[in-house]
């Protein structure tokens, strides 16, 4: 019994059948193997490093302080975590892990803005804020400050989002004219002073 040999078309087909299955299983191996380079904690100079800091980490807003020595939890890092601060912030360099009583706390600063993003013991995120400039600030939260602090300097804000809501973002400005220092609290348009103070 004689097969049938395939027309060029045929092969061909089935050549770039082949080329995508190969290509896809050489990007999974790289993948896999960028991810195990960057759990193991190694310090890389390239787009893709992420680093974890052994020494003492300042405490942010809640305790962040680590429990132990980044060495010592670096494997504990949830791979879901690690994967999702690179999906969403796209590829941070020179992030600091540390681990908290309920999870993981992972910092760093990219084109001046600081972020931070709360982890919980199982990889997911609770929650992230970012720290910036008048520079980096929405237009639309700028006009709604200044609509009636037209005479204050802005001097940094924060902005602080649950992870996947788009929607509901809580903007806390401080802002400083030639004797007062104020905290604004923007959040679906509407404002509120949270703090007024006065300079010594």
């Amino acid at each position: 019994m004689t097969h049938p040999i395939p027309s060029p078309a045929y092969l061909k087909i089935n050549l770039l059948k082949m080329k995508m299955i190969f290509l896809k299983a050489a990007l999974n191996f790289l993948g896999i193997a960028q991810l195990i380079q960057l759990l193991s904690c190694q310090t890389i100079d390239s787009f893709y490093a992420l680093k974890i800091k052994t020494d003492a980490i300042t405490p942010v807003y809640r305790s962040a302080l680590p429990i132990t020595s980044g060495s010592h939890f670096r494997n504990e890092i949830p791979v879901k975590a690690v994967k999702l601060l690179i999906d969403e912030f796209e590829y941070p360099r020179n992030v600091t892990w540390c681990k908290t009583d309920d999870g993981f706390v992972a910092d760093f600063i990219n084109d001046s803005v600081k972020t931070v993003v709360r982890f919980n013991s199982n990889g997911s995120c609770n929650y992230y804020w970012k720290k910036y400039g008048e520079n980096k600030m929405p237009s639309g939260i700028r006009a709604i400050l200044k609509n009636s602090f037209n005479d204050y300097t802005i001097v940094e804000i924060t902005e602080i989002r649950l992870y996947l809501d788009t929607e509901n973002i809580i903007y806390s400005i401080l802002i400083k004219n030639a004797d007062r220092f104020k905290i604004v609290r923007i959040y679906n348009n509407e404002m509120e002073i949270e703090g007024d103070y006065t300079k010594p």
